[in-house]
């Protein structure tokens, strides 16, 4: 998307359009950030948007929906029978196509504090390679705020070694 961007900076002839890259983002995942964003800002008075606002409301669109997802996680364990007041091993599902993306996730600081498996080559629907990695840590299920800060650091690590996280279940 950012050769896309690019393009279409140098071919515009328009002075009022303003082009400004969203890091970690392709323009499906920021549609809904921006739209709220504007909207907010056109109520407001005249319309001016910063780089460094772009970058925030994407980064807290994002975190509101890596939330939501683990709280169906934790409701999707809770109806498997686990109690929130157990200490769990939870799983952390991290995937890619290129499997030197995982291995290098292996070494990030990020990683500290969870135990690494091994990284595994799995086939998709399609018959297409990809490789996946499951970070685990023992948590108290009913301690909402670890659960989520594992989970926003596993995110931070997915985003530094540019693979996927697939959410997050209990072993």
């Amino acid at each position: 998307n950012l050769l896309a961007l690019n393009a279409l900076m140098s071919s515009s002839k328009n002075p009022a359009l303003k082009f400004i890259e969203v890091t970690s983002a392709d323009h499906f995942d920021y549609l809904g950030a921006a739209h709220a964003m504007i909207a907010k800002k056109l109520v407001s008075g005249p319309l001016s948007i910063t780089a460094a606002e772009v970058q925030t409301a994407f980064a807290e669109e994002r975190a509101t929906a890596r939330e939501a997802a683990d709280l169906r996680s934790l409701a999707d364990a809770r109806r498997a029978g686990h109690r929130m007041s157990e200490t769990k091993t939870i799983r952390f599902h991290l995937v890619t196509r290129a499997k030197g993306v995982l291995q290098a996730a292996l070494l990030a600081p990020e990683a500290q504090g969870f135990v690494a498996g091994v990284v595994e080559e799995r086939t998709d629907a399609k018959g297409r390679p990809y490789f996946a990695l499951v970070m685990k840590r023992r948590q108290k299920l009913g301690d909402l705020l670890e659960l989520l800060a594992s989970s926003a650091k596993i995110d931070a690590l997915c985003t530094k070694c540019v693979a996927i996280y697939n959410g997050w279940d209990v072993e």
